[in-house]
């Protein structure tokens, strides 16, 4: 099976021909997580990805598995880029897989490090309404709009908020190392730690830290070793610049050059071949031109019809609605063809958010009508009056949202 094959199996799982749907059923993040937990003979929650299957070759009997996941490295960007650039390696094994619903990164590596659906872990959203403690949060910052990183944090233990283990608890319960490499900037954050509890968390302190840093573990531990590493600037760029830019485009080559330079051609030949490095990422991203914005505000005839501001983010939001028929009528009215609406309980139904056991307030996460931007329009609704305009954006189904690059690195 080679990427093309995968490709026309994930593109028969559509909405229509513009929306790609989660390949929860074996293509997608959450089975490469799982992927990890069958690769040490761990019960897995999902249908695994067969990465021996993928390869041609076995990698059963690998001892250290290292998971990298490159923020808004979709696999439309990634394409592109190793068509136009010289790489030695992250370009010869590589498939797209799906990121999940909504395509972005409180979810995606929600489900990542719990291996699990955003339906079972119930982390929905950017921003989400939290009726247990009546206040939109900020997932990310865990905190209100407006308000201070963390802020929220008077009200919640991050340690106890997410209802699942994750896979780096299940890997320590059965003895297997895991550790987190990630920016200093977010070692004690609240989310940080409800994402990565049981593991050793390692700050990085930049681009050659980290590459260093994976290296000098996978030489100094012995034994089984899960290392998970995050890097969030090829988000923060294409936010700003575009996922189109030449900005974007150089901070995903010299990403993806460094882990060749310093990690694969750094490593002792032996080191190598005990190893399989996954690369992927928590979702792509669109240009979204500040033509195509859409802005609303308190007093707009459609916020009137909602009992609560929007939860959600710019290509997807969650509606609390007075009633959902005059909602979705003025909201066609103004905005047709620009955004889809789905009754929530539709959204659930169809699998949007995978499948499995719900998790405490999983549906009320979701409000009563789903908005779904389409083409590359964007719905930015005004919190605190900060917001800005940006260049690209994810949360919606698009190709260039939903799908992301699995490239493997496994010598033999």
């Amino acid at each position: 099976m080679d990427y093309r094959d995968v490709l026309r199996e994930i593109r028969k799982k559509r909405m229509d021909e513009e929306f790609i749907l989660p390949n929860y059923e074996g293509f997608s993040i959450v089975n490469l997580s799982n992927s990890i937990l069958d690769h040490f003979g761990i019960p897995t929650f999902h249908p695994p990805i067969q990465l021996g299957e993928l390869l041609g070759h076995g990698v059963e009997n690998r001892r250290k598995v290292v998971l990298i996941v490159v923020d808004a490295l979709g696999y439309v960007s990634f394409k592109r880029l190793i068509g136009k650039k010289e790489f030695k390696y992250v370009n010869r094994t590589f498939f797209p897989i799906t990121s999940v619903f909504p395509s972005t990164t409180s979810v995606a590596l929600v489900s990542i490090s719990t291996a699990s659906t955003p339906l079972e872990h119930g982390i929905l959203g950017y921003i989400l309404y939290l009726k247990e403690y009546g206040s939109l949060v900020n997932m990310i910052e865990f905190s209100p709009p407006g308000m201070g990183r963390d802020s929220f944090l008077k009200r919640i233990d991050p340690t106890r908020f997410l209802k699942r283990r994750t896979v780096h608890q299940i890997l320590e319960e059965r003895g297997i190392k895991s550790l987190v490499i990630s920016a200093s900037i977010f070692k004690n954050t609240g989310f940080n730690r409800m994402l990565n509890r049981g593991a050793r968390m390692i700050p990085h302190h930049g681009l050659g830290d980290m590459m260093i840093t994976i290296k000098k573990i996978l030489t100094d531990l012995m034994g089984d070793v899960v290392v998970s590493a995050y890097w969030s600037l090829t988000d923060t760029v294409a936010h700003r610049k575009g996922p189109n830019s030449q900005e974007y485009e150089a901070e995903a080559f010299w990403f993806l050059k460094a882990f060749e330079t310093e990690v694969i051609e750094g490593l002792p030949r032996g080191i190598l071949k005990d190893t399989v490095f996954l690369i992927t990422a928590d979702h792509g991203q669109i240009e979204t031109p500040q033509s195509r914005e859409v802005w609303l505000k308190d007093g707009d005839e459609v916020i009137e019809e909602l009992v609560l501001p929007p939860a959600g983010e710019q290509r997807m939001m969650y509606l609390y609605t007075k009633d959902v028929n005059t909602t979705v009528e003025k909201f066609i009215s103004n905005y047709d063809g620009m955004m889809e609406l789905i009754p929530s309980v539709k959204a659930i139904e169809m699998g949007l958010f995978g499948y499995g056991d719900e998790a405490p307030h999983s549906k009320e996460r979701v409000g009563d009508l789903v908005l779904i931007a389409r083409k590359d329009y964007s719905f930015n609704y005004i919190y605190t009056g900060q917001e800005k305009s940006l260049q690209g954006r994810h949360g919606s189904m698009s190709e260039k949202e939903m799908l992301v690059p699995l490239i493997i690195v496994s010598l033999e």
